[in-house]
């Protein structure tokens, strides 16, 4: 916080207007909505072809289960997030929120 509070009090933006907003990251890979990322992936980075279908593949059928004092619930359908475990999960999000500063 205190980095934050000295980047307002700078000469520069004391008759500005600052905006901030705080993002837990620890869930957000959780809640990507997947049609977004491959529009952005094929749209702005040029990506199509056998890649997408690769990525999209990979990140299809997912299903989880909940273990709760021992007990497993049944399997259900994932339909936003990433395979958790996956090594392109982590590069992925990062794709899909590296211009959410520059949206802001």
């Amino acid at each position: 916080m205190s980095t934050l509070t000295n980047i307002v009090n700078t000469r520069k933006r004391l008759k500005k207007s600052t905006f901030c907003t705080c993002v837990d990251f620890k869930k957000a890979d959780d809640f990507i909505d997947r049609s977004l990322l491959w529009n952005k992936l094929i749209d702005k980075f040029g990506i199509n072809g056998n890649i997408i279908v690769a990525l999209k593949s990979l990140n299809a059928n997912i299903t989880s289960t909940v273990r709760v004092n021992g007990y497993y619930t049944d399997s259900f359908c994932v339909q936003c997030g990433h395979r958790q475990g996956c090594s392109m999960s982590p590069i992925l999000f990062k794709v899909f929120v590296n211009d959410l500063a520059v949206i802001i």
